[in-house]
């Protein structure tokens, strides 16, 4: 009786590790080469990007995450022109967020409250 209620606890709590799942929701900043980059998740699902060009001004780009298949697609406008990108991310082991847009890698630090 003991060793089938240690097993049934133990496979209750592997189903809840996997079923609660990693929340990506937070702010997450990247800085370098007179660029800032911040990118804002919620709901595990919505992506806004605000990119600081020092020499070029600010622009805003919105869209998407896909958790299970780990891609993020922005949309939105870039010196009056119209930009759609489309890429994949992953976490660091550090808790860090690597994205990767049309071949640019991006490291992004996650921002402490």
């Amino acid at each position: 009786m003991r060793k089938k209620l240690l097993a049934i606890l133990f496979f209750l709590s592997i189903f809840c590790l996997v079923a609660c799942g990693r929340s990506i929701n937070g702010t997450y900043i990247q800085r370098g080469d007179g660029i800032q980059r911040q990118l804002s998740i919620s709901d595990n699902k919505t992506a806004k990007m605000k990119i600081k060009n020092f020499l070029f001004g600010t622009y805003h780009l919105k869209g998407t995450i896909n958790q299970q298949k780990k891609e993020i697609h922005l949309k939105g406008e870039k010196w009056g022109a119209s930009v759609d990108l489309e890429g994949t991310y992953d976490f660091t082991d550090k808790g860090n967020l690597v994205v990767t847009l049309e071949g640019e890698t991006i490291s992004f630090e996650r921002e402490e409250k």
